[in-house]
């Protein structure tokens, strides 16, 4: 389960607000409202706003965008896995950048940010999302109950 006081927790602590990227307590509510009307009742958690065309917001269960393409809501859930690579992550840090983020579904969002906390503060927001929306699996590795290997080999062993 995604919790919404982690999620603020972990931009808090991992990160800053910047210019554009803040929490959704440190805007004044006239700041965001036009957005406010897209969120569908849903509690704003963290938002980025560079115009009125151009925003993410973050609430408990859905990342809403909204781009020069148009309008997405995605479930926090469906957030998979972060396709940027190390050298993009560099250059988002001081630079801005853009997240793609691979959803359950295989298809791929982007979320602008600006540079600096920000940047490093969603990136492991990102990051906690993908830890809990890909659990590791309940088999052990070793020991009692473990898989035994699978193996088609039929040569003969023996003991060193």
């Amino acid at each position: 389960m995604i919790s919404a006081g982690r999620i603020v927790t972990v931009f808090r602590k991992k990160g800053r607000s910047g210019e554009f990227t803040k929490l959704a307590s440190e805007f004044a509510p006239d700041q965001f409202s036009p957005v406010l009307d897209q969120l569908e009742n849903e509690e704003a958690l963290i938002v980025g706003m560079r115009s009125g065309d151009e925003w993410f917001v973050i609430t408990r269960p859905y990342l809403f965008l909204k781009h020069m393409q148009g309008r997405e809501r995605v479930r926090l859930d469906a957030v998979v896995g972060i396709l940027n690579n190390i050298r993009e992550h560099a250059e988002g840090k001081h630079h801005g950048g853009t997240f793609r983020l691979r959803l359950r579904d295989g298809a791929t969002i982007c979320v602008k940010v600006e540079s600096g906390g920000p940047y490093v503060a969603l990136w492991n927001v990102f990051r906690y999302l993908c830890k809990m929306n890909n659990p590791p699996s309940n088999r052990p590795l070793m020991g009692r109950g473990a898989a035994k290997p699978t193996t088609d080999d039929q040569r003969p062993t023996t003991p060193l």
